[in-house]
């Protein structure tokens, strides 16, 4: 007797809910035509003349084909810049997180001098009780300012972000990198921080 008073309740609810769904397929349906006779536009609206369109003389590429080449005009000089943007990185970046890793990642773009200052900053960065806990760099660009077929001098700018207690600072610093010639590659002989952050 309870299941013959709720059937047409039960029933009516179906039937609204097919309703329902035939509508938003058929309302919702992107293939729906429609005659080009009963758009209306004012034609004026949209008329561009010739002196109100600007087209510009020389239009550069939006893709590079596949058979053009692309020259870079001082390849060694992008090697430099781009060993030290790695390096102020690698050097300028420390968490606990990975076991300071970082600077013994540091060491292989750095001299023997400065694999071991590397070293030692790492034991000293492990044991310190204050400041930042993680330290993340990255480098933003790269200037060679002096350079010659030994030896160069770069000044890399990186943004800083230092992260303590939950806490989060970001600055950016400049680090003055200074690289020598090691076979067929360029390592860094000098880094140092400036004193300065903005």
């Amino acid at each position: 007797m309870f299941v013959h008073k709720k059937l047409p309740l039960v029933i009516g609810i179906l039937v609204l809910v097919i309703a329902v769904l035939v509508a938003v397929f058929y309302f919702g349906s992107k293939d729906r035509s429609y005659d080009d006779e009963d758009i209306s536009f004012d034609e004026e609206f949209y008329e561009i003349s010739d002196e109100d369109m600007v087209v510009p003389d020389d239009v550069p590429p939006l893709e590079v084909e596949f058979d053009d080449e692309i020259v870079i005009d001082d390849p060694e000089g992008e090697k430099i810049k781009q060993t030290a943007r790695v390096f102020v990185e690698l050097w300028g970046s420390y968490s606990p997180d990975n076991d300071f890793e970082n600077f013994d990642d540091a060491g292989y773009f750095a001299t023997v001098d400065v694999r071991d200052y590397l070293r030692g900053l790492k034991l000293e960065v492990k044991n310190k009780e204050d400041g930042p806990d993680q330290i993340v760099s990255s480098a933003l660009s790269a200037k060679i300012v002096e350079r010659s077929s030994s030896d160069a001098s770069l000044e890399v700018l990186a943004m800083r972000i230092e992260r303590s207690n939950g806490d989060e600072k970001e600055y950016r610093q400049r680090a003055f990198v200074e690289m020598v010639v090691s076979g067929d590659s360029w390592l860094v002989s000098r880094a140092t921080w400036s004193d300065k952050t903005f």
